[in-house]
């Protein structure tokens, strides 16, 4: 159900005739470095570690006079996992402003273990989001999502899969400023909780950039993703910190600002998207 109301929102946008339309498809290595902080047992311990991998993205869209639609999409590792994240947004565009909605879903498939486990997280995620251009150099955009995350857990030790879930919450505001038409820079802030951890509270900053240094369709892309997420009833807290760079290979558009028109969302969409920085 939740992959076909996704699939919906697709197909909708595929299927409306577009003025004008851009795309782009890209690949990026990603680097992480994770800290654990844990006082569960009374007295303070701390974990590190680092893990690589790599994305591959893309995203379509399209602006007619008073509807606006796109389609954004990834696939990749996180360490042993393997992760995907597809978002769909319907937008009103206006006078130097877009308006509108979006529905994203993730998943993370951590395999099965040396004791026979398997587990995956999916999370869906539905929500407002709009953004402003202040100038026509500096846009601003911010959404703010309700969705639910399955933990699902299978394996001989358990007799059968079994599950949870956790409602959760997520608002993310971000800026991006245009240096040139190829060249931008962009920074976001967001906050997120869930119901399980009712006094949990998820922390997130990036800061990164594009940059087209041709006079071709390929650009190259930078970005630093700061994630943190405090469980005070646990006595845990993890930290991130996510560096990435990549290229991208765009279509329908002879710049950055000029496809941007077009695919004007970039983002984290939900409360553990954030964690992965997908």
């Amino acid at each position: 159900m939740k992959k076909s109301a996704v699939a919906a929102v697709a197909l909708t946008a595929l299927l409306v005739s577009p003025v004008f339309s851009a795309a782009y498809v890209g690949a990026k290595y990603k680097f992480h470095s994770i800290e654990v902080e844990d006082i569960s047992f009374g007295a303070p311990m701390s974990y590190s570690g680092d893990l690589s991998d790599w994305q591959v993205d893309g995203s379509y869209g399209f602006v007619q006079n008073s509807f606006g639609g796109q389609i954004e999409g990834s696939v990749g590792t996180y360490g042993e996992s393997d992760a995907w994240h597809l978002a769909g947004h319907a937008f009103w565009p206006g006078d130097g402003w877009r308006l509108g909605g979006l529905i994203s879903i993730m998943n993370v498939d951590n395999g099965t273990d040396g004791l026979g486990i398997h587990s995956e997280t999916q999370e869906i995620a539905f929500g407002l989001e709009g953004s402003f251009d202040f100038t026509p150099e500096l846009i601003g955009r911010v959404h703010a999502t309700l969705g639910e995350s399955e933990y699902t857990t299978s394996g001989v030790m358990f007799g059968g899969p079994t599950s949870f879930t956790d409602d959760t919450r997520y608002a993310e505001a971000g800026l991006s400023y245009y240096l040139s038409s190829r060249a931008r820079l962009d920074v976001a802030v967001g906050f997120g909780s869930s119901s399980v951890q009712e006094d949990s509270d998820a922390f997130n900053f990036s800061v990164g950039g594009e940059f087209q240094p041709l006079d071709l369709p390929l650009s190259i892309t930078a970005r630093y993703n700061k994630s943190s997420n405090d469980y005070p009833a646990a006595g845990m807290q993890f930290d991130t910190d996510t560096f990435s760079v990549g290229l991208r290979l765009s279509f329908g558009a002879e710049t950055i600002r000029e496809r941007d028109r077009t695919t004007p969302y970039d983002g984290h969409y939900g409360a553990n998207q954030h964690t992965y920085d997908f």
